[in-house]
């Protein structure tokens, strides 16, 4: 599960800072329209938005910030980045991300293979989606003694539009995805640390990523309790072919 937090907050972001969709009893933390549904149907193929047509460099510019014990007032930023470089690789059906991601295209899912700290991630994305539909979720519980650790994700298609503007620049063709996650791990009486994270990435047909909101919230309870949040925001900048 420590290996499922640190991914889930690469992408996310934040609607609250409890552990309030189930009890941290119940092994079922996902509702049955929050299960991917394998299919061949669906309007938008998200292998044509996720990544460009051909082998390219893209130049990202990122901003985070942090706010004030959990407040969400966000002013100054805290780190800036207008350089941030991901190469892709495309080989037939196999996409390359940098140096540690990898996707493969099949014929109803998408599988994406990342290698975090020595360990590989997997994940089977839906491929062809209608707007609403969830193309990813994950949860996890691990109660039965005194150290638990539970958590869970749930990534769908929120909307599409015909025109988006990032960095005064139009991009026609748009998906917006979300995802949200909870997690709570600790030791009962003594120490819990609590995230919610939720994210929105916008991808244009043919282009891929072109930006991303993301807020992550997190509540550590010992002899007193801790509050941050930090939100980030990326934008496409420049492609270099």
């Amino acid at each position: 599960m420590r290996r499922a937090l640190i991914l889930l907050a690469t992408v996310l972001l934040i609607v609250g800072c409890g552990f309030d969709k189930k009890d941290l009893n119940d092994i079922r933390l996902l509702d049955d329209n929050e299960r991917v549904s394998y299919s061949d149907e669906g309007r938008y193929d998200l292998s044509e938005y996720l990544f460009p047509k051909q082998d390219a460099t893209y130049i990202y510019q990122r901003v985070k910030y942090r706010d004030n014990h959990g407040d969400k007032n966000y002013k100054e930023p805290l780190r800036v980045n207008n350089n941030e470089r991901v190469e892709y690789k495309i080989v037939g059906n196999s996409v390359k991300e940098g140096s540690d991601i990898n996707y493969t295209i099949k014929d109803v899912s998408i599988q994406k293979i990342e290698l975090v700290n020595d360990f590989y991630d997997v994940r089977e994305y839906r491929r062809f989606v209608d707007v609403n539909d969830t193309y990813y979720s994950y949860e996890h519980v691990d109660n039965a003694t005194t150290l638990y650790q539970v958590g869970w994700v749930t990534c769908k298609v929120e909307e599409h539009v015909n025109q988006k503007e990032i960095l005064d620049r139009n991009y026609s063709d748009v998906l917006t995805l979300m995802c949200k996650s909870e997690s709570a791990e600790g030791v009962r009486g003594e120490f819990s640390e609590k995230k919610n994270f939720i994210s929105r990435l916008y991808y244009a047909k043919d282009i891929g990523e072109i930006g991303a909101i993301g807020e992550e919230c997190i509540v550590r309870k010992y002899d007193s309790v801790y509050k941050r949040c930090s939100k980030t925001v990326k934008q496409l900048r420049e492609i270099l072919e």
